[in-house]
């Protein structure tokens, strides 16, 4: 079955890059802290109870076995689907990335718009699945193997998912979105795995350099990437859509928003040149007057991000 929305937003024109691509242009750094916070000893936390109950979500877990730990997720499950009626009924899926020192109950898509656009028929019944990635990991799998981020969403939470609940359980039946760190993670695990997602969202994707990285989070640097900016570069965003190209054209719808009073929008400005370029079909914004915050982004896509995602499900 294939739902179709019309999108309500033009991409932007912009004049195409150079025929290479380099890191983006370094990210104007955030105002600098009084004291900046030391994470050099940070532990990385993989279930993050909720303190506030959120009627529409329910917290639960799976048990990761490449990383011997429990690890969190929060699941949307839409109006009727406990219903004796929609018993045979399956649902595609959502699944939200959150961003840095979050966590499967923090920065999260709000899941009183998903519920409001379900019920007004804006959209059709979905699940929505807030993933745990780990607070500073980046969605990447770490250098030394003991924080694998990318390996427990793609490998684990998605069976598990499956397993779970009556979902369609391919790639047609699923998305992935996310802000910040989690646009970042968004964007890589989409073009790392076409096989597993038929579209991606990102909401103030954080597309640093390598040498922002280092400067601004060196302990990230370090734990996940061990130390090595190649490696940080070669699993960026900028790099998997110019090695994958091909693939994306064919099979992986992108969009995604920026404020344009955003720190990070050189990025952002840099993947629109790049996808132009390369003649990646995408939808790209910039947000008047919107730092790096989810809530005006959110504010200015209305309910399209996830017509977005619908309109690709099959």
């Amino acid at each position: 079955m294939r739902f179709a929305f019309a999108h309500l937003f033009i991409p932007f024109l912009v004049a195409a890059a150079p025929a290479t691509v380099a890191p983006p242009a370094p990210a104007t750094k955030p105002p600098a802290a009084t004291t900046k916070p030391d994470f050099s000893k940070y532990v990385e936390r993989w279930v993050t109870e909720p303190k506030i109950a959120n009627p529409l979500l329910k917290h639960a877990e799976y048990q990761s076995a490449a990383m011997k730990t429990a690890v969190g997720y929060n699941v949307y499950l839409p109006p009727g689907y406990d219903d004796a009626d929609n018993a045979q009924k399956r649902y595609p899926v959502i699944y939200w990335l959150h961003g840095l020192n979050q966590s499967e109950n923090t920065n999260q898509y709000p899941p009183k718009n998903v519920d409001a656009a379900i019920k007004s028929g804006a959209i059709p019944p979905i699940i929505v699945i807030y993933v745990s990635g780990g607070g500073r990991t980046f969605y990447v799998d770490s250098a030394d193997g003991k924080l694998l981020s990318e390996t427990t969403l793609t490998r684990e939470l998605i069976p598990h998912v499956d397993a779970t609940y009556r979902t369609i359980a391919k790639r047609e039946g699923r998305a992935i979105q996310g802000m910040s760190m989690g646009g970042w993670g968004a964007l890589r695990i989409a073009m790392g795995h076409p096989e597993l997602f038929s579209s991606v969202v990102a909401f103030a994707p954080s597309l640093r350099t390598p040498e922002n990285l280092a400067e601004t989070y060196p302990d990230i640097l370090n734990r996940m990437f061990g130390g090595d900016s190649k490696r940080f570069w070669a699993a960026h965003p900028l790099k998997l859509a110019r090695d994958r190209a091909d693939v994306l054209k064919a099979q992986m719808p992108i969009a995604f928003y920026c404020g344009n009073k955003d720190h990070l929008l050189p990025g952002s400005q840099e993947m629109k040149k790049l996808l132009v370029e390369l003649g990646i079909p995408h939808e790209y914004a910039e947000v008047d007057g919107a730092k790096h915050d989810l809530g005006p982004l959110i504010k200015f896509c209305g309910d399209s991000t996830l017509k977005f995602a619908v309109s690709h499900f099959k």
